[in-house]
């Protein structure tokens, strides 16, 4: 028991305290820099030391605790914790820096206008609570009582000499004669000069210099240092002047300030317009307020039902810049949720911007939260949505385990080749396996890659023949020299007649590209196993002869595919009704028309040819297996080995007829009715089978 009251309070101290400190020491206190044991959020120390102060300054050390721990305000420093032992009194405050010390790392002060009158009108609103509210007087306003903290807001504190107000119980009057209350009024007018030549004021003449001081604010400031007390107009004066039209304290910065501590009591429609309009001001922010004071934001503004199409595109220009750990611990987990919304507009920005935040995301997590939501949008019935989610696979696929990779992507692909009734998305998931073909697994990629790319070049779409053609020609490393010659290359001659010209030209490069390797490799055998090796590396196509199939094949895959569609089209760039609302516009396919037969009449589906108007938008599915019964009970698992690609290519149901010459029809001969006859006509042929004859007749 005796141990209890005996131990050192300084252990259960929550809080780590640096050796030493980085500001000049006021009144026998020193500004250190600590953090939380557990939270390790950042924090700032006054340490006091008893041993090297006098009394004086000890009385001072403990009104300063006094006021910090009674007086709460927003625009007042806030206190957090506090601990005294024989040697020191430690107050610790959220975390803050010294606004000299900080003004120096700002660069462009004179363009910082905007930004220097919110901090100028924040420690306004502090000194007018301290007279107006807490009837008390300050006493030491001027730099050295401002800090900053994380969020860039600048905070009053060093109210270790606040005193009861003297004279007028409350300065109502602009021009009472209080003479406590009128040291605020002068220590504001000396802090707007010293803000504004950023140093301090060392004497009273400087003051009469007011050449930096603004036009909007000069006149208050000439009445703020005025000589005779009884004539300074009080802070809450100064506060009501500023904020009228026309003055300092009235600006677009300002206003979207006073808007986010006002927004609990905004309606949605004044948020939305808010977060939509609030970009062009992050470039007049502290890079520290956008991510302290803005994010949190942006963030509740979601949870509590704001539209995505507003609040993502200015926290995408936040994240750009903010602390790997903050990214972390706060809009890792905003993002997983937002991945979840049935929006699709909200959807469409996500996706679109996934390569600015991806690389920031852990691959567990990538594949645990992310990979499960992003594939949901293969599934959507809206073809923009499926166009965007096959694109946004180019910077996830490198983060993804074998499983998601080589397994649950390649079956997403394969079924996207074999059913999807768009060729542009056909030709982009074409180019997406090409760009991710280094990461999947050596042991099956070269079945993945060979089998999806001599898919396409049967596809009656001409852009994803070309695709194919060019994805076989930045892949060639990845193939084995008997696939070339037995498989490839057949493949590849079979469209030198094809009958788009871009086809023809990239199919003969390809094949000359080839066909060198196997010369190469014919007069120097040893070459063989080089290349064979080859193969099985997990690097990125090099730089050879195929760099133009590399260029060519980028181009196709920037094909924008959002132009305005025709009337009765959407857009996702929209609001998020522009894309849920169905639209009952029969779709057609221009340039699948030119290449294959007319199809037989099917069901109404999206498009988004620039053509054609994007119809019958359902809700996106909450899950994969919501959509399954779309694809039939026999597809609706793949067991992926590298020939699922093979094994839909052999489904007749899914073949698209590929494009051919049409030849005059031949005469149609009239049936015979002789049985006898057609008897012996089957013995002479046998039973046919996809064109192959089974059971052949023996000739003696």
């Amino acid at each position: 028991m005796w141990q209890f009251f005996s131990r050192d309070p300084s252990k259960d101290f929550p809080y780590d305290c640096d050796e030493e400190s980085e500001y000049p020491d006021f009144n026998g206190f020193s500004l250190r820099r600590g953090t939380h044991k557990v939270t390790k959020e950042p924090v700032s120390i006054f340490c006091y030391h008893k041993k090297q102060g006098n009394n004086d300054q000890y009385e001072y050390a403990k009104a300063l605790l006094k006021r910090l721990k009674t007086i709460r305000h927003p625009n007042i420093l806030t206190y957090l914790d506090s601990q005294e032992n024989e040697n020191n009194l430690l107050i610790v405050t959220e975390y803050a820096k010294p606004l000299s010390c900080y003004l120096e790392t700002v660069s462009d002060l004179d363009e910082k206008q905007s930004y220097l009158s919110w901090g100028l009108m924040n420690i306004c609103k502090a000194v007018s609570f301290l007279n107006s509210d807490a009837k008390l007087s300050h006493n030491e306003v001027d730099i050295r009582a401002v800090y900053v903290n994380s969020a860039g807001e600048w905070k009053l504190g060093r109210l270790g000499k606040a005193s009861e107000l003297v004279g007028s119980s409350t300065p109502n009057s602009s021009f009472a004669a209080a003479p406590t209350w009128a040291n605020d009024s002068l220590g504001f007018g000396i802090l707007i000069w010293e803000v504004h030549n950023a140093k301090k004021c060392d004497s009273p003449t400087q003051l009469s210099n007011a050449s930096k001081v603004p036009t909007a604010l000069r006149r208050t400031y000439q009445e703020l240092i005025s000589s005779q007390e009884g004539k300074r107009p009080t802070v809450s004066t100064v506060l009501e002047r500023g904020r009228k039209v026309g003055g300092f304290f009235q600006n677009d910065l300002v206003d979207a300030i006073v808007f986010l501590d006002e927004i609990h009591i905004k309606n949605k429609e004044e948020i939305n317009l808010f977060f939509k309009n609030i970009q062009p001001l992050l470039n007049d922010l502290p890079q520290c307020t956008a991510e302290f004071k803005i994010l949190p934001q942006l963030i509740k503004a979601f949870e509590y039902g704001c539209d995505g199409t507003c609040v993502l595109p200015p926290l995408f220009e936040i994240t750009n810049h903010i602390s790997e750990r903050h990214f972390q611990n706060d809009v890792i987990p905003f993002l997983i949720k937002v991945f979840g919304s049935n929006d699709r507009a909200t959807r469409s920005i996500l996706l679109q911007n996934l390569e600015r935040y991806v690389e920031k995301i852990p691959p567990n997590i990538i594949n645990e939260n992310f990979f499960p939501q992003i594939v949901n949008g293969f599934m959507d019935t809206n073809p923009r949505i499926r166009e965007q989610t096959v694109k946004a696979m180019i910077h996830v696929a490198p983060k993804l385990n074998d499983k998601n990779l080589n397994t649950e992507l390649m079956t997403h692909f394969a079924r996207i080749l074999a059913k999807d009734d768009q060729g542009g998305i056909r030709t982009n998931t074409i180019v997406c396996i090409t760009k991710v073909g280094y990461c999947l697994n050596p042991q099956n990629r070269r079945m993945i890659l060979m089998s999806a790319f001599l898919r396409s070049l049967n596809d009656p779409f001409p852009p994803v023949r070309n695709a194919g053609t060019l994805g076989l020609a930045v892949s060639q490393q990845y193939f084995a020299l008997e696939d070339v010659s037995k498989r490839i290359l057949p493949a590849l001659c079979a469209l030198t007649l094809d009958t788009d010209p871009a086809v023809r030209e990239s199919v003969f490069k390809t094949i000359k590209g080839f066909l060198s390797n196997l010369e190469k490799v014919s007069d120097n055998p040893e070459l063989r196993e080089q290349m064979e090796a080859e193969a099985m590396s997990s690097k990125k196509p090099t730089s050879s002869w195929a760099e133009w199939a590399a260029t060519a094949i980028t181009s196709k895959f920037s094909l924008k595919m959002d132009r305005k569609p025709e009337q009765g089209g959407s857009s996702v760039s929209g609001s998020s009704g522009s894309l849920d609302k169905p639209k009952d516009v029969q779709s057609t396919n221009k340039a699948d028309q030119q290449t294959k037969p007319v199809p037989p009449i099917q069901p109404k589906v999206n498009t988004i040819d620039p053509d054609i108007s994007p119809i019958d938008v359902e809700k996106p599915p909450h899950s994969i297996s919501d959509k399954m019964k779309y694809l039939g009970d026999e597809d609706s698992e793949f067991n992926w080995d590298g020939d699922s690609w093979e094994a839909l290519e052999d489904d007749s149901s899914l073949k698209e007829p590929s494009p051919e010459i049409l030849l005059p029809k031949p005469a149609i001969r009239k049936k015979s009715t002789n049985k006898g006859e057609e008897e012996r006509k089957k013995s002479r042929t046998g039973p046919m089978k996809l064109g192959n004859r089974i059971n052949q007749p023996k000739f003696d």
